[in-house]
């Protein structure tokens, strides 16, 4: 198989298909036995524009799965399509779906097929003939991908999470400012609704319910594994949680660790949605301001990467006047690597930049941070004995220990 070289570092192959990572492109035939008469520069040239040019309409995905997430489609698929094969044309499930006055079913489809590409749906294809004419009918079935879209998945949803990143109207109104806050030093959120995510939150419930709802979802993509692996609760007794939300975290930590009492430690207006949980104990406050004494471990996940240094430093010095000598904060972030991998398949440094990329439109100073940047923290605070002490997959667990 011929290929090329864009800019040096990503090989182009080409042969006889597109396919759907938008930098790795294949031509047709007739392009291909065009394309290799062409002299390597003017080769480099055609893919490499197609390679942006396919990579500028990268957000459709995003966009589909979040249209789909809206109709409910993954919900619809896992309550309604029957054996054999549990596969529904486009026309069968708008039929279940509610307020569907004047169904779409082809518009539907083009999503689907879309969202078949990325694995989110497997396709079954049936030629009938019907009046002389050719009629393909199409039906669509779940796969891992889309169960953990349905709203009541055993081990938790997504569904709240797709709501809340892809292409929301406050994301994408925030996004419009981007280069003004390059240019400017300012914040993309700010210029678009006047003030920070979290004060906008505040005067927009809706905003916030959908905000916590994305993180429990969060929760349920990364707990099972951070209680796999993270072995630093034997010793504790009382666990905070700092922004613990509705305190479902905390709640499965003490399901794995009975022997802890837990504190849900939040905002006011986030406690008041929070529901009950056995061992829990919600607390309100500002975590800017004090943190409670009382427990001898802290827990906080992404909580620091929504903040700059300034105001990381309030939080982890709250932190460490809060704890007993012995005690230790329990970190829970994304670190951002040394080296900067091309590989697009690289998932744990793919979803490190995508996550930063996300706090430049929604937090005023946020960002992920390198180990060396958290551990100066940590340290500045008067933690001692700072360490990275697992690897989930993007997101690391840390410690630091007060003396």
């Amino acid at each position: 198989m011929a290929s090329i070289t864009v800019n040096g570092t990503c090989s182009l192959p080409l042969s006889s298909s597109v396919v759907c990572h938008a930098e790795h492109i294949d031509l047709d035939e007739e392009v291909h036995e065009d394309i290799v008469d062409l002299k390597e520069e003017e080769q480099e040239d055609i893919i490499s524009k197609l390679v942006v040019m396919l990579l500028s309409i990268s957000w459709t995905p995003a966009a589909a799965l979040r249209t789909i997430v809206e109709l409910n489609i993954p919900k619809i698929l896992a309550t309604h399509a029957s054996a054999p094969t549990h596969s529904m044309t486009a026309e069968e499930l708008l039929e279940r779906a509610p307020g569907a006055s004047k169904p779409n079913a082809r518009n539907l489809e083009r999503m689907m097929r879309l969202l078949t590409c990325k694995n989110i749906f497997t396709e079954e294809v049936e030629n009938i003939t019907e009046g002389g004419l050719l009629k393909v009918i199409r039906r669509y079935a779940l796969t891992p991908l889309s169960r953990v879209l349905v709203p009541d998945h055993a081990t938790g949803t997504m569904a709240n999470f797709v709501k809340f990143t892809t292409m929301s109207p406050v994301f994408c109104k925030a996004m419009e400012h981007l280069s003004e806050s390059i240019l400017s030093g300012g914040s993309a959120f700010e210029s678009a609704f006047g003030t920070n995510a979290f004060d906008y939150m505040t005067t927009h419930p809706d905003q916030l319910h959908c905000f916590q709802a994305a993180m429990t979802d969060h929760t349920n993509q990364m707990l099972p594994i951070f209680l796999a692996k993270y072995q630093g609760f034997k010793g504790v007794k009382k666990l905070m949680d700092v922004g613990g939300g509705d305190g479902t975290t905390l709640s499965r930590i003490l399901a794995r660790h009975p022997h802890i009492q837990g504190v849900n430690f939040d905002l006011p207006e986030v406690v008041a949605r929070a529901p009950c949980h056995p061992g829990v104990e919600h607390m309100v406050g500002d975590m800017f301001q004090s943190i409670p004494f009382g427990c001898d471990a802290i827990f906080m996940k992404t909580i620091l990467h929504d903040w700059n240094d300034e105001d990381c430093l309030k939080i982890l010095r709250n932190c460490y006047s809060a704890l007993p000598a012995g005690g230790k904060v329990i970190i829970v972030d994304a670190l951002v690597p040394v080296e900067t991998s091309t590989n697009s398949e690289d998932y744990e440094n793919v979803g490190t930049f995508m996550s930063d990329f996300c706090m430049q439109a929604h937090c005023p100073d946020g960002r992920e941070r390198q180990e060396h940047e958290f551990q100066y923290l940590v340290k500045a605070a008067g933690f001692s004995n700072f360490q990275v002490v697992v690897q989930l997959d993007y997101m690391f667990v840390m410690e630091g220990v007060k003396q």
